[in-house]
Order: C-alpha cells, then structure tokens, then sequence
C-alpha cells in the first residue's frame, strides 16, 4: 500500500451523455486510466444518479433527451452537496456566448464533442481530480 492512496477506492466520474459511440469512447478511457465511471443517458438520468452517489467529477452532454445539460447544471447549483462538483461540457456547439454562459455557471472546461481527443479530455479529468 502506498500511504495516503489507501482511502482511495477509484474516482467516480459521472459521464451524462446520450450519444452511445461517445459514451462507449469516454468510459473505455477514463476506466484505462483507472476511473470508476457511471453513465446517465439522459438529464433525468443525471440528476437522480447525482442525488444517488456525488461523483467526484461531472462529464456533462447539453443536448439530452428529458432535461438538456443546463437544466442539470441549474438544478446542481441549488444543491449544496452538488454545487462543488467539478463540470466539464462535451457539447455540439462551441459558440462563445454557450462557453461563456456556462462558465458563469462554474462549468471548469469546455470541450466540443466534433473535435474531441480523449486523451485530452484524460488530462483534463485528471487535472480536476488529482
């Protein structure tokens, strides 16, 4: 045992995301790099799996199905327990007004899903998480 990794069971990372070939791509690789990670397919999904275990970390889709990536993150900064939960958007679109709005909401980082490298979006989780 390595000291002060004892405590650690893996980081749990909840990716919200409907799209099954990018769900499929980001949980092969943040569970190669060691992450527990749980999927909600949608903003329902979402906020009932938040309120069932905090994540350590939010990996959070806007265009969902039931509720859209900003009513979960408008429900989260009512929520004590939630508010602190570090956010990172994999979204369609990129505009600046989007980015600028949900960095408002405290959202960490930004990624567009069109572009997406998840080797960067690794570096990104671990940057929150280390």
């Amino acid at each position: 045992m390595m000291g002060d990794m004892e405590h650690a069971s893996p980081r749990l990372i909840l990716l919200a995301e409907d799209d099954k070939s990018t769900a499929f791509l980001i949980e092969h690789k943040m569970q190669l790099a060691g992450y527990e990670i749980s999927i909600a397919k949608d903003g329902e999904e979402a906020l009932t799996a938040l309120q069932r275990k905090v994540p350590d970390l939010l990996l959070l889709d806007i265009d969902m199905p039931k509720k859209n990536g900003l009513e979960v993150l408008q429900a989260m900064k009512k929520d004590a327990a939630l508010e602190k939960v570090p956010v990172v958007v994999i979204s369609n679109s990129g505009s600046p007004i989007e980015v600028y709005n949900f960095q408002k909401l405290g959202v960490k980082d930004y990624f567009i899903k069109a572009e997406l490298d998840p080797e960067e979006l690794l570096q990104t989780v671990r940057k929150y998480l280390e």
